[in-house]
């Protein structure tokens, strides 16, 4: 099987770690980078299949196969534009584990919330407007302190704890002079901790808490030097994160929980979540994502046949003998076609689509 990472940070320590899981089970993981593919709609119909990548100042254009059966996406930086390229691979047949909305989903924190408490999901109250300019509202809403956090961010960054009505006024007109849209948030009392889950697929793989440490930090990122620990959540606990990964559109992602007793928050969905946790858990995440899309690639293959030569004993008869040649074929719309066969996908995507194949 080949997955392609789609990501701008190839060389960051997640991505090494995801792209050797890959080939220690087995597979090819080659990297694509964001930034160097053009997405391409052409004037025909059904043109919406086109992708182009630039390496070594040279473009071409990428096929299914040179993509491979699936990507797994890795976006930090330039998420609009990631989302888009997810959905365009995603029409030329490559499975993504994270859709483009759902990346959008939970890119947005604010879009995040709105979509969790439509679905039944509880939220921290919160109030976000171009133009926040009344104080005493805000506090008759939220009370003091209040939490305020732009709707773009990870790790932290850009969110702070107000504690007066002084430091909440001069705190606004700050944010609203940087024209980036936040949001301002009731402050949960929770003894500085919250509680991060990894969901991959329909199962929470890991859960672990995370505790600020020093009296000036509330922040408890495991990037801002927060502690961890590792803890079994309840059946409850588990069906929300699981629902929450499954309406926003994420089959990978690390889900925020926060606890005031036996209340439990959700705080934010991350589809670009760090893998530090895995030093904490003891549980290896990447392995846990390409079971994952092992299962499911397969599954999608096996629901997808209609051809009734198609079955397990004549694809692993066939498979061999023709793996890495060119096959010409005819599709359904009667288009002359032609591919190179890299994987059982490949070879079923023609089998299913051809109306005549010559092998």
């Amino acid at each position: 099987m080949k997955i392609s990472i789609l990501t701008n940070s190839p060389n960051c320590k997640a991505v090494k770690q995801i792209q050797n899981s890959i080939i220690r089970r087995g597979h090819k993981a080659p990297i694509l980078i964001l930034d160097n593919i053009k997405i391409v709609i052409s004037n025909n119909e059904k043109g919406f299949d086109s992708i182009y990548y630039t390496k070594n100042n040279k473009t071409s254009k990428l096929s299914k196969a040179s993509i491979g059966d699936a990507i797994l996406p890795r976006i930090g930086s330039n998420v609009p534009f990631g989302a888009k390229v997810i959905q365009h691979i995603g029409n030329m047949g490559v499975f993504s584990p994270i859709s483009g909305t759902g990346l959008l989903n939970s890119y947005d924190k604010m879009k995040t919330l709105q979509i969790a408490s439509n679905n039944g999901i509880r939220t921290p109250k919160t109030i976000m407007g171009d133009q926040v300019r009344d104080v005493k509202y805000i506090v008759s809403q939220l009370g003091l302190p209040v939490i305020i956090k732009f709707i773009h961010g990870s790790g932290g960054s850009g969110v702070s704890i107000l504690e007066s009505m002084i430091s909440l006024k001069s705190t606004l007109q700050s944010f609203t002079k940087l024209r980036k849209p936040f949001i301002l948030q009731e402050f949960i009392y929770a003894n500085n901790s919250d509680i991060r889950a990894v969901v991959i697929g329909e199962k929470v793989v890991a859960a672990y808490q995370r505790t600020a440490q020093g009296r000036d930090e509330f922040r408890s990122n495991l990037t801002l030097n927060g502690k961890g620990k590792s803890i079994s959540l309840s059946e409850t606990d588990k069906a929300l994160c699981i629902k929450c990964a499954k309406v926003l559109g994420l089959n990978f992602c690390g889900i925020d929980l926060i606890k005031n007793g036996k209340t439990t928050y959700l705080l934010e969905a991350n589809a670009n979540f760090g893998l530090i946790g895995m030093e904490i858990t003891k549980i290896n995440f990447p392995d846990e994502m390409i079971r994952f899309l092992e299962k499911k690639v397969k599954s999608n293959i096996t629901d997808s046949i209609s051809h009734p030569l198609i079955t397990n004993q004549y694809y692993s008869q066939l498979l061999p003998k023709i793996i890495g040649k060119r096959i010409h074929y005819v599709d359904r719309f009667n288009k002359k076609k032609s591919i190179v066969i890299e994987s059982l996908s490949d070879l079923e995507h023609v089998m299913v689509n051809s109306f005549r194949v010559n092998l």
